[in-house]
Formats: C-alpha cells, structure tokens, sequence
C-alpha cells in the first residue's frame, strides 16, 4: 500500500473511532456532560417568559415554620388563620423539607388563590394518608386549577432466575386529590413491556426530556381539556434551558407566609402558572432526583420543579430544542473529523495546522450558531473537545516528522539527530576530536558534462552520490558535504569510534567496488564507466555548525581536510585511465592497520601548501587486493 493510501487509511480510521465513541454510552454522557454544558455556558442566560414561577419548598422556609410554630400571628398574616390545629402540632416537629405538613400546602394554595394564580402544578406525590389530607382537597376544590404529580415505578426483574419482568407502575395521588385536581400527570414515560423505564429513557429517548405534566399544564394554561396520560407516554420534548438554578422567577415558601420578607409574592398572578416543589441548591438533600440536560454538580442543582416550569414555558413558547437523529449526528462527526484528519495529512506544516484549527473553529461557531439561532443540538464535545486537540496533535507530529525527515536529508544523520535532540546552542558546538577524513573526485567530469544532456549528467552526478552516501554511511561515516564532482566525508572518533581511520579505507574500497559493479548492471548511468580519485588522511579536526547566527551548516575544518584534498589532486600524477586511484597518508595507514598487501608505498611527496614532506600510499581496490574485514 502507497503512503498516500496509508494516510488516507489512518484518517478514516481515526473519525470512524471518533465517530464510534460519540455512539457510545460514554459519549453520549460526554456529550451531554461537556458538549451541552459548554453550549449553554456560550450562550449564558436567555429572558425568561413571565408566565411561569416557582415556589421552593426549601430548608430554610422548613426552619422558619418549626422556629415560629408556636406562634405565627407574630411573623404571618395569613398562616394563623388557615393553618389546621393538626398542622400546628406536625409543625413543631418538623425537620425535612419531605416531612411539610398538607395544610402548609392547603394555606399556599388559598394564598394563590386570593392572588389570582392561573394555574398550580405540585412536583410533590402526594400518595400516603395524612391528617391533613381533608384540608388540602378542600384548597384543590376552591384553587385555581390544580395538576398534581404522579410517578412511574421502574420495571423491576423478580423470580429465582430474575427472568420475570414486572412492567412500570403508576402511582398516583390519593384519590381524595385525583378527583378534586384538574389532571394528575408525570414526569417519565412508561416503557414498553420487557425494558426498564430507567435503561428504556436513557437509551433511546435521548436526555434532556420531560413529558406529560409540562404538556398537561400547558393545555390546561391554554384552556384546553387536559388529557390524562393512558400509559403509552405523551410526545417527548427536550428541555430549552433559559439559564442556571433559579433562572425561573423563583420565591421561597417562607416569602409567601412571612409578613417582613424584602420579596413578597406579586399581588397579581392572574397570567401567571405556579409550580410548587423542592428546589434547593444549597441543600443537597432536597434535590431532585429526575434526569437532566447535564449531569454534574452543577446542574444537578436544578431541581425537577424548576425543570418543569421550563418544559411548561418551552411547550407554551414553541421554545423546543431539537437533536439530530443519532446516526445523523455520527456521520456529521465523521465526516469533519476526517476532513481534518486529511488536512493535517496532506497539507502539511503550518498550513495544515491552520487547516485544523481553522476548521474547527469554523465548525464551532457553527454548531454554536444552530444552537442559538435553530435550537439544535449539534455534536459538540467529541468533535471539538476530543476530536480537535487530537487532531492538532496529529499536525504538530506531522511537521515534525517533515521537519525531521528534512534535517536527515540536508544534516548527515548522525547530525540531524543532534541537531533535533539538543538545543540550538548545543547543536552548534564545535567539537575537536581524532578523525579520518576522506575526499572523493569523480574523474572527467567536466568532460562528460559537456557531452551529455543536463538531464543525463545530473543522472550521473545523482547516481554517484548515491553510491557515496552508502559507502560512507555503511561504515558510520557521514557525508559532510557535496560539492559538484567531489565529496568530503568524514569519520570521527565520536561517531565511528576509534576503528575511524580502517572505517574511512574501507569506505573508500566499498565506493570503488559498487561504481565498477553498478557501471556493468542494467542500472547504470549514461556516459559509460565513471573512475574516481581519492584521498584519505587522519589527524585532528573540528566539526560542528558553523555559518551565520539565522542560518549555518554542518562543516569539518582543519588541516586533516585540506591534507585529504591535497592527496585527491596528488592522484592525478598516479592515473593510468583504468584504476580508480585511492591515495593514504601515512597516518591514516598507521591508524587504519592495514595489512601491507593491500597498501603500495608511493614515496615521498610535498604537497601543495604544506611545510615537510609527508610518505604516501596507495590503497589498492577490491579488484586488484584481498578482501579487508571493515
């Protein structure tokens, strides 16, 4: 498989498994947790409808009724005279929110009665028989229309093999209410026979929902015949939050009974439906326990009363949010991830990083927009969240992979991987060591030059590098430099080790035997057999970058190279137009402890530039001497 094929793999693989997560039950808590949440945070609060409040039964109002039961006249208008004398009693004990009296209930209900209240609607089940019960179907029958709350029991597995299901029940108020009341309704669905309502509801019915009594109390706001619910489960509607816990115009129990309250309860709630529950943030006991947009800290806080009101404003507004169908949503997942997956492929660089970001800004701002403007909830977190900085990641490597495959081809090896593993200043430092240098010359070449083609010659030149580079790199040497017809090469003590000087003949030996071979292959070059000059000397030299402050290259310096240079020239005296001709000083024959056979001693020669006579040999090829182990 190509590597273009390779990437474009790698790429649908990558949003394929992106997609899968956002399937899955883990990513659809990371959706709803994450992506929802940073929706709504981008959108901060939006006005509220004034058609709905809330009244809180919190533990505070719960303290203050215990506090002042003994005598309410002091701190109430309207407690001591409709307050039931078996209320009175319950009072003094109470301590729970879960444990208000019926009559506190009754009495709340006259007061919105006197004030106008459109509509009640009670988030509390009221299932168990109380002493107060009388007084409380009493204030339904006088109060403005009342829905009460009812719940669906979750199916339940019984029997020894636990194979039997029993299907969710309702449980409904007591009849002495369910008749005085305008509807009873309930939060759930019911599931069909075989699921549990709790697996049934997060699976397949997407959360955030409410269902009945949000739809209940909007018909009965409307003035329509509320329908009771038959079971099956009304039309489910996700919830349009308008912002944080309390965002719902929201009064306290103890603000409606207590005289000095710096918020008393509008005079006038004649358009206005009342939901009346637990709603506490402060208190972690009171909240509710029904299923919500978001599940954390946070939004646990909101408590079911006050999603209610919200689910009544949204069916009453046309305020609905809507999600795609879940496949839809995978494959609008898939295919922006994949998008950014290829860019960061095959654009590459800081392009195909702005690429990325760019994309994803773009589908943010998007997402965000449909949210706002259509009341659609896009995926959000798995993309962006997951997705993105993955996808950002994947472009960062991939620039450094280019970068780096960029610095071996222009670097030797041995230093691109200094220079990408050490600092800049580190890169940059010479080091002076004990090295072998050899120098390299491809014989007539400005002869051949001049009759082949520019396209045939750099064939040729290409084709001698090549060989070159794995001659040398072959006995852990590095090709310092190219320069036109010649190369310098270079065998340090760091790299090579202490053999450098053996390392730097063999090499030599190696590049004389693949030119000749490679002449006589089906791949040779044109222009016919190429002959080389070479000359190889060892002594002490300084590597390291060297150049400008913005831009250097990896050099070797010292009289070792320009020796070397000197022998290559000196083997033009010593050409008889068949051999290649390898030139040794006689410290590199010294270092290298080549066997005499190999080596043919040449005399003495003063070179171009250099003070004292220096002893000269001739390396012979692989063509003409035994074999050396390198």
């Amino acid at each position: 498989m190509s590597g273009a094929l390779l990437r474009v793999a790698a790429a649908v693989l990558f949003a394929l498994a992106l997609a899968g997560l956002f399937l899955s039950e883990p990513g659809q808590r990371f959706e709803r947790n994450a992506g929802l949440w940073a929706l709504y945070a981008l959108r901060g609060n939006v006005s509220v409808p004034p058609e709905a409040i809330v009244i809180a039964l919190d533990q505070k109002s719960t303290d203050w009724l215990a506090f002042h039961s003994g005598n309410f006249a002091h701190v109430s208008d309207s407690l001591p005279r409709c307050l039931p004398e078996t209320t009175r009693s319950a009072l003094e004990r109470l301590r729970n929110v879960s444990d208000m009296p019926r009559g506190i209930h009754a009495c709340l209900l006259d007061e919105l009665g006197r004030r106008g209240a459109r509509l009640v609607v009670f988030d509390i089940l009221f299932s168990i028989e109380t002493p107060d019960d009388e007084a409380l179907a009493a204030a339904i029958r006088s109060a403005p229309p009342v829905v009460l709350f009812e719940r669906i029991r979750d199916a339940v597995e019984q029997g020894v093999g636990r194979g039997t299901i029993v299907p969710p029940q309702r449980v409904r108020p007591r009849p002495i209410f369910a008749q005085a009341a305008a509807a009873t309704s309930s939060f759930l669905v019911s599931a069909p026979s075989g699921n549990f309502v709790e697996g049934y509801v997060r699976h397949h019915l997407n959360f955030p929902e409410l269902a009945a009594l949000p739809e209940t109390a909007a018909a009965l706001y409307r003035g329509a015949t509320a329908t009771a619910p038959d079971g099956t489960g009304p039309a489910i509607r996700p919830i349009w939050l308008y912002g944080p816990p309390r965002t719902i115009p929201t009064w306290s129990l103890r603000d409606i009974f207590d005289r000095s309250s710096p918020r008393p309860l509008p005079d006038d709630l004649s358009r206005t439906a009342v939901f009346i529950g637990v709603s506490d943030p402060d208190f972690l006991g009171s909240k509710d326990h029904f299923k919500i947009p978001i599940s954390d800290q946070r939004a646990n806080d909101i408590g079911g009363v006050e999603l209610g009101a919200t689910a009544f404003l949204n069916i009453l507004h046309g305020d609905v949010m809507r999600r795609p169908d879940r496949s839809v949503a995978a494959a609008i997942v898939f295919a922006t991830l994949l998008t950014g997956a290829l860019a960061a492929q095959f654009v590459g660089g800081w392009k195909g990083l702005g690429v990325v970001l760019g994309l994803g800004t773009l589908y943010g701002a998007g997402a965000f927009a449909l949210f706002l403007g259509a009341r659609i909830w896009p995926p959000f977190a798995t993309p962006l969240f997951a997705g993105l900085p993955l996808l950002v990641t994947w472009a960062l490597l991939a620039r450094y992979a280019f970068a780096r495959r960029m610095v071996t081809r222009l670097a030797p090896r041995q230093m691109a991987a200094q220079l990408l593993d050490r600092t800049e200043a580190a890169s940059r430092a010479l080091r002076t060591e004990a090295a072998t240098v050899l120098y390299t010359d491809l014989v007539g070449s400005t002869e051949l030059g001049d009759r082949l083609s520019p396209e045939a010659y750099s064939d040729v030149i290409n084709h001698y590098y090549q060989r070159a580079t794995e001659a040398v790199e072959a006995e852990g040497g590095m090709i310092v430099e190219f320069m036109g017809d010649g190369i310098l090469a270079v065998f340090t003590e760091s790299f090579t080790g202490r053999a450098h000087a053996a390392a730097g003949c063999a090499a030599a030996r190696r590049l004389s035997q693949v030119m000749r071979e490679s002449a006589e292959g089906s791949d040779a070059p044109p222009g016919g057999p190429q002959r080389l000059r070479m000359g190889i000397h060892t002594g002490i030299a300084s590597t390291g970058g060297m150049g400008a402050a913005h831009r250097f290259n990896f050099k070797v310096l010292g009289d070792t190279v320009n020796t070397a240079a000197r022998l290559e020239q000196l083997g033009k005296a010593f050409d008889d137009g068949v051999r290649d001709v390898i030139l040794l000083s006689d410290p590199a024959r010294v270092s290298s402890n080549l066997p005499d056979q190999v080596v043919e001693c040449l005399g003495e020669f003063a070179l171009r530039g250099k003070r004292d006579a220096m002893q000269i040999f001739r390396l012979l090829d692989q063509s003409t001497s035994p074999r050396i182990a390198s």
